[in-house]
């Protein structure tokens, strides 16, 4: 990858991170329902598919040629930069900010979508381990990256082919 495209990657991967946990953040601070917090995932899953799409395509257009390997690599390093930025904000709300967040989440989202299972949510939090770790972090990130791996090769499987019937 050139320093040219690379720059242009990392600048995308750092916006896009920022824009995710804006997306994530605002939803916890104003105080939303859980459906709404949730749906958050959704909007921002869509909004990081159209980002690496529009890289690969841009990248795609300049050398009017990509390798798969050169479209996972995008896609990797957005997510990676996007997934860090994510985690990082994630960990720190969770543990100094507020950390009962996930706790009332899940019981405010068993209470108002499924009563039934209330009691054996608020049972799990009594009995589980409520100290949240790092290892988190990582965690997520590595799932950012795998998901990044799977948009780029879906993004360069679509325009190879698209490439191919011009």
């Amino acid at each position: 990858m050139k320093k040219d495209s690379l720059s242009f990657i990392i600048i995308l991967g750092f916006s896009l991170g920022l824009l995710r946990v804006i997306i994530d953040f605002l939803p916890r601070i104003l105080n939303a329902s859980p459906l709404v917090y949730y749906s958050s995932f959704l909007i921002a899953l869509i909004v990081e598919v159209i980002v690496i799409w529009y890289a690969i395509k841009k990248t795609f257009r300049i050398k009017n040629t990509i390798s798969i390997l050169n479209t996972i690599k995008i896609g990797v390093l957005i997510m990676l930069i996007t997934g860090a930025c994510y985690s990082v904000m994630a960990y720190i709300y969770d543990t100094q900010i507020d950390p009962d967040f996930q706790k009332n989440l899940a019981i405010d989202f068993a209470a108002n979508y499924a009563p039934e299972t209330l009691d054996q949510v608020k049972l799990n939090f009594e009995n589980a381990n409520q100290k949240i770790s790092p290892i988190g972090i990582i965690t997520y990130t590595i799932w950012f990256i795998f998901l990044g791996t799977v948009i780029s090769i879906l993004s360069a499987s679509i325009l190879h082919s698209k490439n191919r019937s011009k």
